[in-house]
């Protein structure tokens, strides 16, 4: 498993765990995110963390008892997006195609399920993309826009016709998506009953 490590009031410098032994008198105050407890949680800017978001890292590592903690602290942000892709933990959660995740992320308030990442994608484009219509169900239940477009244009819509993906298809035409988007790369689509 990886290990990320940061220091309080400190700038945040990945080190391995040679490095983090020989200097362990040193910096007693550095922690890895596998030794966080809760009351920890509350006194970090989850921000600060090297590279990710703590969120970020339990979802990636699969740490459900991480996550658990994280979603339920009130200083997790739970729209922050990585420093690369711009992915928010939904955007993971979908990715992943892990829809228990997907399920709990889209409890916490203040989510906005229409966050786009670096390509402007939604978690609605991405669920669509990867071809998991349990997904894209449960995000059209919780109100995820339908009519969002990617940098090239592309809707969810789009997507389920270059998967040739009918259930994710019927789902989103029964929201009566806007049907005159033409994507930037000229795409030729037939929409067949």
């Amino acid at each position: 498993m990886l290990k990320f490590g940061f220091g309080l009031g400190k700038k945040n410098a990945k080190k391995d765990e040679s490095t983090m032994k020989k200097n362990e008198k040193k910096n007693t105050h550095l922690k890895y995110f596998d030794q966080l407890t809760v009351s920890d949680i509350h006194i970090f800017n989850l921000n600060d963390l090297i590279f990710e978001n703590a969120l970020h890292i339990a979802i990636l590592n699969d740490n459900r008892e991480k996550i658990d903690t994280l979603l339920q602290s009130r200083k997790n942000n739970i729209n922050k997006k990585d420093s690369i892709k711009q992915y928010t933990p939904l955007h993971l959660a979908v990715y992943l195609n892990d829809i228990d995740l997907t399920n709990q992320i889209l409890t916490i308030k203040n989510l906005n399920i229409d966050e786009k990442d670096a390509d402007n994608k939604t978690a609605l484009i991405i669920a669509s993309m990867m071809g998991n219509s349990q997904i894209v169900q449960t995000l059209l239940n919780h109100k995820s826009s339908i009519n969002c477009t990617d940098n090239i244009g592309c809707t969810a819509l789009h997507y389920t016709i270059l998967n040739n993906d009918r259930k994710s298809f019927n789902l989103i035409l029964e929201r009566k998506p806007n049907l005159n988007f033409i994507d930037k790369v000229l795409y030729i689509y037939s929409i067949y009953e």
